[in-house]
Order: C-alpha cells, then structure tokens, then sequence
C-alpha cells in the first residue's frame, strides 16, 4: 500500500524526473540533512519525517504541551537555504494559507522559527492517500471519481475568490482521507493575484518555474507567460483525465525540455476515449487493469468516457486560457450536470443531443408510463374481449395512444424550444389532458388517472397527486362500484397521501378499506395487504403509540418473509420503519443492526435501486445519531447523488439535502451546509410541501446561524418555524425541537427567563418522546443553563451534569454540541464525566 505521507506540502518534491531542470540551483546549495526528529519546535515534538523535497521538509509531530492531544505536520525549510528569497517565500506561503478556509483545503495552525532561525509552518495533519492512489485501491467508479473530482474543484474554486492561484495540482497535493474527503495541500508555489490589474494575473518567476511539475502544467507556465486561474482550470484538466484512464494527456517521459514545452504547449491531448480503442499506445493488459481498477471493463470504459466526458475534459485542456472554462467553478457545474443527464456546455447544443438527454434524465417517468402503456392495453383488450365489440375495443386502444403521444410531443425539443422539461412538467402535460382525451371511458382513465397520482405522490407533489387520486377512487369505487387489485391499490395510495399530510384519521380509512378489498382479490398474505399494513404502523408511529406501531412493523416484516423473493425488495420498508422507531427509542444499535442486515444480504441489489436509496437514507441518519458523522455523510452523499437520478425535484431529495446538511453542519462544514440547506428549502417552496416539513427545514437552517454565532436570525427562524406548528397539530416532534432550538438561543442571548419558559414548554413532550435519549440531555442542559444564569447555581449545574452525560453516552464528546454543554458545565466548576 502507497504509505499516507505530506511529501505534496513541500516545494518541490514529488518530481523525481526534472530535479536535474528544476532543483539545480537548490542542490547546490542544500546543505547536508539534519534530523531533527525529538525536537521541540515551538509547543511541538517531532517525531518522523512525512517526506521531503529539494527546499523543505515535513515531519509529524505532536503537542508536547499537554494541554490537549494534536497531531501536526511542521514544514521546515533545509538548512543552507535561508536565503532572504526562501524566506519570503515561506512567508508568502504562510500569508496564503493563513487567508484560507475551506473544509477540503488543509488549515494553517501555526508558524514561526526554531531556536536556530528556520522558519516553519504548522498545518493541519492529514491521514490520506494521494487521490489518484485512493481511487484506484477502492476501485472507485467513474461516477465516484467524479463525485470526489467536485470536492477538490470547490476547494481550488474557493482559493480562486480568495484571489491565490494553486499551480501545481498534481495527485500527491490531493490526499483523501479514509472518510473520503479530499484535502488540497501544498501552496508552496502558489500566488496571490495582483488585485491591482485588472486582468487578474501574476508573471511566472524563475524560482517559480524550477518548482512546478512539468506534467501538471499549463501552456502558458511551461512558456513563461502570465498565469491566471484558467491555468488551474487546465491543471485540473490533466487531474480529471489521469483519474478517469489512469494514463496523462501528453508522453513527456524522457523528453527534452524543448520537446516537452512543443507538446504540451502546440499539441492536441488524445480524447480521452480513445486511450482504450485498438491501437492506443498501453498494452492490453494495462489497459484492462486500469478498467478493472474503476470496477469496469475497457469496452463499457471507452464509451462511457466517449461524448460528454471526452467534451469537458478537453475544453479544460484547451490551449487557449480564453477558450477553456471561465471558472473552475463553470468546470465543476459541467460534471454536475453529467452526473444528472442534463445537456452539457461543452457539447454543441443540438436538439438531437438535447432529446437524448431528456429520456435518460426521465428514464424512471418514461418507464413507468411505457409500463402502464403495456399493461393498460393489455388488460383492455383482455376486458373488451370480454364485454365490448372489437371496434370499440380498437378505440379505446387509439385514444390511449392518442394520449401518450400528446402527452410526450411537450419533451419534442421542437415544442419545447429548447427548454429543458421536469418530470413534472411531462405529469403536468399528460394530467391536463387525460380528461378531455378519455372523456367516457372511464375504465381507461382511471387506471391512468391513478398512474399519475402514484407518480406525483412519489414525487412528492401532494397537491397535484390528490385529484387524481381522488378521481380514481370516485371511479372505480363509487361509479362502477368494481373491486380489484387496481381499486385495492388507489386506496393504498391515498392513505399513503394522507400520511403525507398529517391526516391520519382519513389515512386509517383508506388503508382498511385497501385491506378489505385486498384480502379478497389478493389473498390475505397477499402483498397489496401487506403494503397497507406497513402503512398502519406508520400511523402508529406518527400518533406516538410506539408499541403498537413495534408490533405493527414486525408483523409486517413476517408477511413480507412468507412471501419470499416476490417481496424481497419491499421487505426493506417495515424493517426501515422499525428502525426509525428503535431510533426513536434511542436503540441506535438495534437500528444499525436491522439496516446493515439487510443491505449486507441485498448488495445484489443497484445502488439506484429506490428501496436502497431509502434504506441507505435512513441507515445514515441512524450512524450520525451515534456520532459516527464522517461514515454518515459518505453514505448521505451517495444518496444524494443516487437520489437525483431517481427522484429529481421531489420531495425525498429536499429530504436527504436536509439531512446530508445536518452532518456537514456537525462536521463545521458551514458554507457546505448552507447550500445543501437553501437548495432543500427551494424544492419545499416549488412543491409546495406541507408546513410541518417546511418546519423542521427552517429549524435546521436557524440551528446552523446559531452555530455560526449568529443568534439574531436564529431567533427569527425558530420563532417563524413555531408559528407554522401550533401545539394542537398533533407534532410533537417537530414542535419539541423548535423549542429546544429556540431556548439554546435566547440561553446564548442572555435571556434566561425567556429560554427556561420555552424549555418548560418543551420538557413534558421530550419526556413523553425522548425521555431516555441524548435529546433530552440537551433540554436539561439548556433548562440547567438558564437556571444557572438566574443564580440558581446548585440546582441548575445539577442538571447541566446529568443532561451532558446522558448527552456523551449515544452521541461522544467529539460533536459540535457536546462541546458546547461541555463548555457550560465548565463554568460551573464542575467536572464532567467525560474528563474525570
């Protein structure tokens, strides 16, 4: 295994190849190498080199201080080099780093010189691989490498409005964590644009160009000329191609410098695609381990890199820095929209290319109504054997395909003219339509009518899928008065859609009756039957009657056992109901048990496989309740992107941005957070979702301004979220977690009186919900802090104890909040059970 090293902090290293080019001036004068390993530097001791290079070197260290546990990397510049332009550089270097803060960009901790006068810094410590090493030891798809592409490109693009151009981003200045994030490092040949020019340049200097990587530079560094972002959009570019073929763009090895700087500076790179065709210049059984490495093969390798991929990584490979992208961020933004089918800037924008793109980006809705398509004439022409005349039989046949066509001529770019269309948009369509095109036939509409329904509720679009719905049942149930799997089903539906809307009453209704008409046309143990069932705990859960629902859910799993392979997907959703109901119950390990059970016998399974995403989903949220926040959000940002595929503007995307927003937040991944958040909040307000939803939206958007100490907006937003839940609604849930948030608020705003009265208000429903749970902790602690503050000291650090260790117990000392009651409970004098 590659060993996990900083060698890509120093100035320098990692181009074995060119020191003779570019480190001549350095070897000259480096001096021998003097080990300072058990050394003191500042409040340090270094324990073991991480690498080095022909100006500096960096080492491990620790804090010897004892004050806390940390691990450093400390860049020393080698001794004999102390020049005054060595000096400047590190200072320069330090400036930069110091100027920077983004979570994929490795922090500068500290800086200064030893007793000898060599000037260091001290940064951040990653335990990483190099990217390049990290993806293919994991296997990591191209997808996945795209994925972790975007990180790094947030991290150069937030460099970039900091006015500090990185280049020399080369693999080894990337290191992924064993958690998966990439962190950017190294900014040792970095530059600070001249914000006195206008054009936002900085002129290459001959110290600069000893340092950089020949095979990781732009044109215009290799030629001398000035340097702007677009040269870290090239050097990006390179980045890209090496991590999706394992090969560089150019043949550099043993070349002259002259030959090097005529190719890389006058030639055109290989497409991409074209590394794996016959003929390619690697061998073929390199080749094949390269595939193999991105768990694929090189045919299905060569046409997925073919058309859209090949397109962006050469546009960021143009010679030209006006004809490549204009920001790292315009880059990133191209892959994003690969990622979700939509059409790419890089490609010309025909309106053959544009189509293409609509049927894979709605390949679920196409599907699905090809599917009702096949199945609705069959089950006519089987009826209409039965009761109706060949001709009308041919009819019927003729108006639904009638309807079809009408329906998707709205996706026809020449209609569209050139709008990109939304499932939602094409439902829309085919919704205003289905009346009108099907007037008296109701057998056909309402199956159709119910198809509909069942997409938008999937969707997340209540208002549309209710009439339709509503329709449906009134058809078939009250006007022809027939009972079928169909009507079985359309009941189904809407109970599921009164779930949705809290209305559980009607709710139960639906689903009883869904039951009745099951049982006779499905058999008792029959899968219609135990989907209604499933939808009957749910109930249970939502009322808070906790043992019914247990009760509710593990039958329905026994129904869904007996029924075997037929069900073997649906049976994830009793057990993905039971464990939100352990995690209710603060069973995190009982939870985590039932998911990775489940999953680990279902990997057989795609992982866009909807009941996976669900289950992922919830199985996520159960490892960030346990603490575990770095394991939750890979799993949360594989859902995410597995979610956009399925699922594109729906409300189960708002759902898991919220959530994926919430572990950024408690890994202080602020600005990250934010945009998950904003992103989740505009899909609530395009679908309309209910205000209970858009509650507990706004109440994490209020807890991350709290966070960022920001206590004005934070009370804005809680006390918005409250008014949108009054007390009688029936969520407690929702209602408790206002008020805990709100009274955290004003505790932090030196309003004690005002907090103790919400968190009175609070207290009885958390008991009655959480009353063993690490939320509860947090309210004592709050109730504790605001006593505490109004000088009831005895009583109010009694319970800041009791509240922070039931807190510690599930969730650790390490999360964000578990610091701040630690903070608290400090103040009183006390001591913690996490420090005794």
């Amino acid at each position: 295994m590659t060993p996990n090293v900083h060698d890509s902090m120093l100035l320098g290293v990692d181009t074995p190849e060119w020191a003779d080019l570019y480190d001549e001036e350095a070897s000259q004068q480096a001096q021998p190498r003097l080990d300072p390993t058990g050394e003191i530097i500042g409040p340090y001791k270094v324990l073991r080199s991480l690498g080095q290079g022909g100006m500096g070197e960096v080492f491990l260290a620790e804090r010897a201080d004892k004050q806390f546990e940390q691990r450093v990397a400390i860049k020393l510049v080698r001794r004999g080099l102390l020049s005054k332009q060595v000096q400047s550089r590190l200072r320069v270097e330090r400036q930069i780093l110091a100027s920077l803060e983004h979570p994929n960009i490795a922090r500068l901790l500290d800086g200064g010189s030893t007793r000898d006068g060599i000037p260091y810094i001290v940064m951040e410590y990653v335990d990483g691989q190099p990217i390049d090493t990290y993806c293919d030891e994991r296997g990591l798809t191209i997808r996945q490498r795209l994925e972790l592409f975007r990180s790094v490109c947030a991290a150069v693009h937030s460099a970039h409005q900091n006015l500090i151009v990185h280049r020399d981003l080369k693999p080894s200045n990337i290191l992924v964590t064993v958690a998966g994030v990439p962190k950017l490092l190294d900014f040792g040949i970095a530059k600070m644009l001249d914000t006195r020019q206008l054009t936002q340049t900085v002129a290459l200097t001959e110290a600069d160009f000893r340092m950089l990587t020949p095979d990781h530079a732009s044109p215009e560094q290799l030629s001398g000329d000035l340097i702007t972002t677009a040269s870290d959009t090239y050097v990006l570019g390179v980045l890209l191609y090496e991590l999706l073929t394992g090969c560089k763009p150019f043949a550099v090895k043993g070349r002259s410098f002259g030959e090097l700087e005529r190719i890389i500076c006058e030639e055109p790179p290989l497409p991409p695609h074209q590394v794996f065709v016959p003929g390619s210049d690697a061998s073929k059984q390199s080749l094949s381990e390269i595939a193999a490495a991105r768990s694929t093969t090189t045919a299905k390798l060569s046409r997925e890199l073919k058309g859209d991929l090949s397109s962006i990584i050469l546009m960021a490979l143009r010679k030209e820095p006006e004809r490549r992208y204009s920001s790292v961020r315009q880059f990133a933004e191209d892959i994003e929209r690969y990622l979700q089918e939509l059409p790419v800037n890089a490609r010309q924008d025909a309106w053959t290319y544009r189509a293409l793109k609509f049927v894979r980006r709605h390949a679920v809705v196409v599907a699905l109504v090809s599917v009702l398509a096949t199945t609705l004439v069959g089950a006519t022409l089987i009826a209409s054997a039965q009761r109706l005349r060949v001709e009308r039989e041919r009819a019927a046949v003729l108006a639904f395909s009638e309807f079809l066509s009408d329906t998707f001529k709205t996706a026809d770019p020449g209609q569209a003219r050139g709008k990109a269309l939304t499932a939602i948009e094409i439902l829309d369509s085919g919704a205003k339509q289905i009346r009108s095109k099907l007037a008296g036939q109701k057998e056909l509409q309402a199956p159709i009518l119910n198809t509909l329904g069942q997409i938008y509720l999937r969707l997340g679009a209540y208002e549309s899928a209710e009439p339709l719905l509503e329709d449906a049942w009134h058809i078939l149930h009250d006007e022809l008065r027939i009972e079928t799997r169909l009507v079985a089903d359309v009941a189904l539906n809407l109970g599921d859609l009164n779930i949705s809307k809290n209305d559980l009453d009607s709710a139960w209704r639906f689903l009883n009756l869904s039951i009745e008409i099951g049982k006779r046309t499905d058999g008792p143990k029959g899968i219609a039957v135990s989907r209604a069932e499933c939808g009957k705990g749910l109930i249970y859960m939502q009322r808070e009657q906790l043992s019914l629902a247990e009760a509710q859910f593990r039958k329905c799993i026994g129904m869904y056992n007996a029924l075997g392979d037929v069900a073997v997907e649906e049976s994830a959703i009793p057990i993905n109901y039971l464990a939100r109901l352990l995690s209710r119950r603060s069973d995190y390990e009982g939870a985590e048990v039932l998911q990775r059970r489940w999953l680990d016998a279902n990997r057989k399974l795609a992982p866009d496989t909807p009941i996976v995403i669900d289950t992922e989903q919830n199985f996520a949220t159960v490892l960030q309740a346990k603490g575990k926040l770095q394991e939750a959000l890979a799993l949360y940002r594989t859902v995410v992107t597995a979610t956009r595929k399925v699922w594109p503007e729906s409300e189960r995307l708002a759902t898991v941005l919220t959530n994926q927003g919430w572990a950024l937040q408690e890994l202080t991944q602020y600005q990250a957070a934010e945009q998950n958040f904003q992103e989740a909040l505009a899909l609530y307000d395009k679908l309309k979702l209910p205000d209970s939803e858009r509650a507990h939206l706004l109440g994490r958007i209020a807890s991350l301004e709290l966070d960022r100490g920001r206590t004005d907006q934070a009370e804005r937003l809680y006390r918005e979220a409250l008014a949108l839940i009054a007390p009688q609604t029936g969520m407690p849930r929702y209602r408790s977690a206002l008020l805990v948030g709100l009274s955290k608020t004003l505790v932090k705003r030196q309003q004690p009186r005002e907090a103790q009265a919400y968190i009175e208000q609070a207290l009885p429903l958390l008991e009655q919900l959480h009353k063993n749970d690490y939320r509860y902790g947090v309210a004592q602690s709050i109730l504790g802090r605001a006593l505490w503050l109004q000088h009831s000291r005895t009583e109010g650090t009694a319970l800041l104890r009791e509240g922070y260790n039931k807190y510690i117990a599930q969730r650790g000392q390490n999360v964000p909040e578990a610091r701040l009651l630690r903070s608290w409970l400090a103040e009183t004098g006390a001591q913690t059970a996490g420090t005794r």
